[in-house]
């Protein structure tokens, strides 16, 4: 080990040796023999750690300023309050996004328009699964491709860990998938939906609310007696199935759902 770094030392230093000199010979006009001369002596053990070494690296002169010592005393112009005054939120730094200094900031005189309210700028955390993942498991027999995969499935395997939220089906490891899925999810990407697709399966959007996601993970279908809370309208259009049918009486919802549409429609014309 000792022969073999030593080599590879000697190695770097004729390859640094031979850049210094050929940016002499270029800028001097060194005969081939000189330079030859010089690459042939044996470099000192000094020059090899000089040449070799990165912490002898250091930065031009003047290219890193000294910063200016503050609340050192009155004799100097930054003592005592460093020059940023008496009391108030400018001396501690703490101003606030937005504030003018105490009269109407903008974003109060201005109107808003349209349902303006604070869960439009709140974004819906989904649970990620990833194509991959979903084949892994397969792979492994801890997921049945022959039959649907729901939400309860990704629970009860270990996929997903959280009960208050849905699973949104990314397409990362989309190389890797050979299983045909026929899969129900909250929400999907496209480049999924299309791998999906591309090998014969299906991907259906569901809705729950986070009661109904809760019961419809953690317990038995025997257990569930209440209806699965439907969508607001506004969402209707973003899912597949906006009214999950119940496990024990799906015509019941089936048709249920239908008689909605019917009166909405009824109510628009």
């Amino acid at each position: 080990q000792k022969t073999q770094s030593s080599t590879q030392q000697r190695t770097r230093t004729l390859v640094v040796l031979s850049l210094i000199v050929t940016s002499i010979r270029m800028s001097a006009g060194i005969s081939t023999e000189f330079a030859r001369a010089m690459l042939a002596a044996r470099p000192t053990a000094e020059f090899v750690r000089a040449t070799s070494a990165l912490n002898t690296l250091r930065p031009l002169p003047g290219a890193r300023k000294t910063a200016r010592r503050v609340g050192r005393g009155t004799g100097c112009s930054k003592g005592k309050t460093c020059g940023r005054g008496h009391k108030g939120s400018q001396r501690s730094g703490n101003v606030m996004p937005g504030f003018e200094g105490g009269q109407t900031p903008l974003y109060r005189r201005l109107r808003k328009y349209g349902e303006f309210t604070n869960k439009m700028f709140k974004r819906t955390d989904y649970q990620v699964v990833n194509l991959g993942q979903l084949q892994n498991f397969i792979d492994r027999g801890r997921l049945d491709a022959s039959k649907r995969i729901t939400m309860r499935d990704l629970y009860q395997c270990g996929l997903i860990k959280k009960k208050k939220t849905g699973v949104k089906l990314l397409s990362e490891g989309k190389g890797w998938l050979e299983a045909k899925l026929d899969i129900e999810v909250s929400d999907v990407s496209a480049k999924a939906l299309e791998a999906v697709r591309e090998r014969g399966g299906q991907v259906t959007t569901v809705y729950f609310d986070k009661l109904g996601l809760r019961n419809h993970l953690s317990k038995d279908i025997s257990e569930i007696h209440q209806r699965f809370a439907a969508a607001p309208p506004k969402f209707r259009s973003r899912f597949d199935l906006w009214r999950y049918p119940h496990p024990l009486n799906p015509a019941q919802d089936a048709t249920t759902t239908n008689e909605v549409v019917q009166e909405e429609e009824e109510e628009e014309e």
